[in-house]
């Protein structure tokens, strides 16, 4: 009657995975931080207006190309596509693109979503969009 189990010594679980978990939320927090961090750099390396030269190396620095190129489909259309898709594009659809820019979404290029760029300011996003509805497919 006094028989104890075997598994009664070894020691909790529970705490352990606390652990676990604490060091994870903590990474996390850093991981996070650091990236704001690159993003506001990102930001600070163009604090005055963009212009028509700086747009290449501007894509680059904001991560743009990981999903988009000038003229092959990515993750993300290509941009010949979307000037193409907005050639008649009014001063409301500029804009709405480039909140597109800034915020991301989802539904318009099919089901994969475009993430938000918090590291983009308004104005280099109207900017970038710009740039990018001035593509013709015959350019290049």
């Amino acid at each position: 009657m006094n028989a104890k189990k075997s598994f009664s010594r070894r020691p909790a679980i529970g705490p352990i995975f606390r652990r676990l978990f604490v060091v994870g939320a903590v990474w996390t927090a850093a991981l996070v931080t650091l990236d704001h961090a690159v993003q506001a750099h990102i930001v600070m390396q163009h604090p005055g207006p963009l212009g028509e030269s700086d747009i290449p190396q501007f894509l680059v620095q904001a991560r743009c190309i990981a999903c988009h190129d000038a003229r092959e489909a990515r993750i993300g259309p290509p941009f010949i596509a979307i000037a193409i898709r907005y050639t008649t594009a009014d001063d409301n659809a500029k804009e709405f693109l480039a909140q597109k820019v800034l915020y991301g979404g989802a539904g318009n290029w099919g089901a994969m979503p475009m993430v938000a760029n918090p590291q983009v300011t308004a104005e280099q996003a109207r900017v970038v969009v710009r740039w990018i509805l001035s593509l013709r497919p015959d350019q290049g």
